[in-house]
């Protein structure tokens, strides 16, 4: 193989050569500009530099030419063996396989020195199967074959066997992070463009400390000259490009299988949305293809898109080809890093800008997913902002869609489990409508039902305690509750509430009353099993009794009422009106709830879980003794805090309230008079 190497005889870095953009004499000995190319995006330059990274630059050029020329082999005599399916039905082919234990044993042999992380796409699980051994055979051929052409094989020390082979692919399997050296590998990224004869690409990254520092393309089918408005092709019958770039030193681009010298390539210069083109994935399954051309219409762009499959876009895009490219994949899909990161700084370092559709760089540090907003974003510094504006308007106008859309979904496919709905599906309007009765606003007259869809919401995110509970009032009086509590054990327990252990069958409670009748427990999940009367605790030593208390609201007067009450354990902290169903069946006996401040409570926080308590033989008041009043509308007149507890424990629990709030009342007045003076 010819050598691909920058010829270096000076220790200054590449970004030395920011500033040539024409033909002149250059008194600085360190360049020389050989010719004019035809495009005014780039310029050829003899570097005559030491750049940073420059002995694993070397390295990620041999490696991803190396693999590169594996895959134009495979391609060329492409077979139908050649294709295997993966668990993710995504096709992978000999070449992937085989791409990426070259560059894993590239990189190995040229940096001995280095710790080695390699994070890439593919590992061996599916090689390792029964009858995959012809497959395995032909790809350990084909990457010594591949060696050989750099007399690599000797270097090695031997010709690789199919162990050796299945030990360099899963040198991949590092998961990156914000620490350390991580090299990332798509060894072919496109293989859908790749099947069919397009456009695919080796891309290579180096992360360091979570950042990228260092990136190659290997574009074996991408013409040399411009592919504006053509699409994936070009009238030149020259192709394979090589684009690389390090940190801080621009990008360049040669021919892959050349000695020729290297090009700096800059993003294009165009300002005009009107006269930019834009670059997209040429899968619709890759991206919203409806979504990405009602952003350009925004923008006001007026070429249609140009469909590339790969990273090979980003290339494009780095040398002016383009000067938008635009990625939203489907919902739930996780854009993985190796994607991304060659790409990046290659565009980047041309003097493009990549974010996500929230204007955010990528975040390589988190492993091997991207944690980003909605989409990809790529584009120059002119062109960014108008894009994100026009962006972040029809992003607004998609996410309510998609989002109402799968409300609609959920609701149906569950509504369907219930022979009585099946027949009838909702409309997105029909859903609409019913998220719209809610608007009520309660009263003293008439009936009121009164529901909260998911009380705790944190703790249902964090999967822990959450509930749904409706209550029906009449005239003002809560005279029905009923409450799910999908994470709360069947077994009464205090204490271990929140340990989310028990086993799926043993979790999941509904608690139901009506005013009268007493409060009654069944299994969630088996509503046809007999329900249980529950009664609260009967205990009446305060030393012996448990505490409830908000998991984001505790403030320090709890405390100080348990100790005045002689309550001995420290709080149990609960997602949701769970507190009053836990406390129904006597797993504690205490629910303190004070804010800081005075602040409106909303009925539907209360009005389940009241009766439910108050069902079970416990009482509900406000911090003075007086019932909760359901009667006011949405919010409860209430004094400054609720208690929840036992009829036997209620006249010693309001007195440790008064006496604390009394103490809280002189402690602020102190605090008040020091201040003045």
């Amino acid at each position: 193989m010819s050598s691909i190497n920058c010829f270096r005889t000076a220790k200054a870095p590449l970004h030395t050569f920011a500033s040539v953009s024409r033909f002149r004499y250059s008194p600085n000995p360190i360049v020389s500009v050989l010719r004019r190319k035809s495009s005014p995006s780039f310029v050829t330059l003899r570097v005559v530099s030491s750049m940073a990274y420059e002995k694993e630059l070397d390295a990620a050029k041999k490696a991803a030419s190396l693999a590169a020329r594996l895959c134009q082999k495979v391609q060329k005599a492409l077979l139908q063996s050649d294709v295997q399916s993966k668990s993710d039905k995504s096709p992978v082919t000999v070449a992937d396989y085989g791409s990426q234990a070259v560059v894993s044993l590239v990189l190995e042999r040229e940096l001995t020195s280095e710790p080695f992380s390699l994070v890439a796409e593919e590992d061996s699980a599916d090689l390792r199967k029964d009858g995959s051994e012809d497959l395995l055979e032909r790809i350990t051929k084909l990457v010594n074959d591949t060696l050989a052409t750099e007399d690599l094989t000797k270097a090695i020390d031997s010709t690789l066997t199919t162990d050796d082979l299945l030990r360099a692919i899963d040198c991949g399997t590092s998961e990156g992070g914000p620490n350390g050296r991580h090299w990332v590998l798509d060894p072919i990224d496109g293989t859908k463009g790749f099947l069919r004869g397009d456009q695919y690409a080796v891309a290579l990254g180096l992360l360091e400390e979570g950042k990228v520092v260092l990136g190659v393309l290997a574009c074996p089918n991408l013409p040399l000259t411009s592919i504006a408005g053509n699409k994936n092709s070009s009238s030149s019958d020259e192709i394979g490009c090589l684009f690389f770039a390090t940190i801080g030193s621009g990008t360049y681009m040669q021919p892959l299988d050349s000695k020729s010298e290297p090009v700096k390539v800059h993003v294009s210069s165009v300002e005009n949305p009107e006269e930019a083109s834009f670059f997209e994935s040429f899968e619709g399954a890759h991206s919203l293809h409806d979504l990405s051309s009602s952003i350009a219409s925004k923008l006001g762009v007026k070429a249609p898109p140009v469909r590339i499959d790969s990273q090979a876009k980003y290339g494009a895009l780095s040398r002016g080809d383009g000067a938008i490219y635009l990625r939203f994949p489907h919902k739930g899909y996780r854009e993985k890093i190796w994607d991304h990161v060659a790409g990046a700084i290659v565009v980047t370092e041309a003097g493009g800008i990549v974010t996500d559709a929230g204007g955010k760089p990528l975040d390589f540090s988190k492993g091997k997913y991207l944690d980003l907003d909605t989409g990809i974003i790529v584009a120059n510094e002119k062109l960014m902002p108008l894009l994100l504006k026009a962006d972040s308007a029809e992003l607004r106008k998609v996410a309510a869609e998609t989002v109402l859309a799968r409300i609609t979904e959920l609701v149906n496919d569950t509504l369907a489990t219930d022979e009585s709905y099946a027949s009838s599906p909702l409309s997105s309007d029909d859903v609409l409508t019913a998220i719209d009765s809610g608007k009520s606003e309660g009263g003293p007259k008439g009936r009121h039902w009164v529901l909260d869809p998911i009380g705790g919401t944190r703790g249902f995110i964090r999967g822990e305690q959450y509930a749904i509970g409706l209550a029906l009032l009449v005239e003002g009086k809560v005279v029905l509750g009923v409450m799910a509590c999908p994470k709360l054990p069947l077994a009464s327990t205090a204490a271990g509430i929140n340990a989310n252990k028990s086993s799926p069958e043993k979790v999941g409670c509904l608690f139901f009353g009506s005013v009268g009748t007493g409060a009654y427990v069944q299994s969630l999940n088996a509503l046809d099993s007999p329900p249980v009367k529950v009664e609260v605790s009967s205990n009446d030593d305060p030393a012996k009794a448990s505490f409830f208390e908000s998991y984001h609201t505790p403030v320090p007067i709890h405390n100080t009422i348990a100790t005045k009450l002689g309550i001995k354990e420290s709080p149990i902290k609960i997602n949701s009106q769970t507190k009053y169903a836990a406390l129904s069946r006597g797993d504690g006996e205490v629910y303190l709830r004070f804010t800081r401040k005075a602040r409106p409570e909303s009925i539907w926080n209360h009005a389940a879980g009241s009766i439910l308590v108050s069902e079970a033989g416990g009482k509900v008041t406000d911090a003075a003794g007086n019932p909760l009043d359901f009667s006011k509308g949405k919010y409860l007149d209430y004094k400054r805090g609720i208690v929840v507890t036992t009829q036997k424990l209620l006249p010693r629990l309001l007195k440790a309230v008064r006496e604390s709030l009394k103490e809280e009342e002189e402690e602020e007045e102190k605090a008040a008079s020091l201040k003045l003076h």
